[in-house]
């Protein structure tokens, strides 16, 4: 959200992943990142399941890899295995430096499933593990929007804005790669509310 030429920012980040996997085929963080990379930015979820797929045939243990397959399987709907993939990196490794990372994945599925009592607890955690990240922020405030817990939410939506001036519903639904309306349509309520 802090990019001023989003598309340029995004053809810098796609050539350089997939020169890191061209140049190290066999490099696991370096599939994974690229599918990240396809997945989210480039709004290819599918296609981003198979490099993370190859990074985990290649290190089953690559916690990372399984936080990014989980969010892809979140983006294209499959909430519960999402869930499963991203319990699974923490799991793998509950000390991890990116474990704010691996707290932000895993609120979205719960989000989206409705679960919002067990997004929130998690939210909260992801945000407390690294206040400066951004995207930790977002699921937890939808979540607290649909819980109707405005006071919270109000609390989330001006750091989130103190960190993210130019946040809003409509540029936070056209960064989403989820794929499915339902899905954009939960996540932008729970946002407005």
């Amino acid at each position: 959200g802090w990019a001023r030429q989003p598309e340029q920012v995004i053809e810098r980040a796609t050539t350089s992943a997939e020169r890191a996997v061209t140049l190290a085929p066999n490099d696991a963080r370096a599939l994974t990142v690229a599918g990240h990379v396809r997945g989210f930015l480039c709004k290819q979820p599918r296609d981003a399941l198979d490099l993370h797929e190859r990074a985990l045939a290649l290190n089953s243990n690559l916690a990372l890899a399984w936080c990014f397959a989980g969010l892809s399987h979140c983006y294209l709907g499959h909430h519960r295995e999402a869930s499963r993939f991203i319990a699974h990196a923490v799991d793998l490794s509950p000390s991890d430096p990116h474990l704010f990372f691996f707290g932000m994945a895993q609120t979205m599925p719960h989000m989206l499933r409705g679960e919002y009592e067990l997004a929130c607890d998690i939210g909260r955690w992801a945000v407390g593990l690294n206040p400066w990240f951004t995207s930790a922020y977002k699921g937890y405030l939808a979540a607290l929007g649909h819980l109707g817990d405005l006071d919270r939410a109000a609390d989330v939506r001006e750091r989130l804005l103190a960190l993210e001036p130019g946040f809003t519903v409509e540029s936070a639904i056209a960064r989403s790669p989820m794929g499915r309306p339902e899905d954009l349509k939960r996540y932008a309520d729970g946002l407005r509310l």
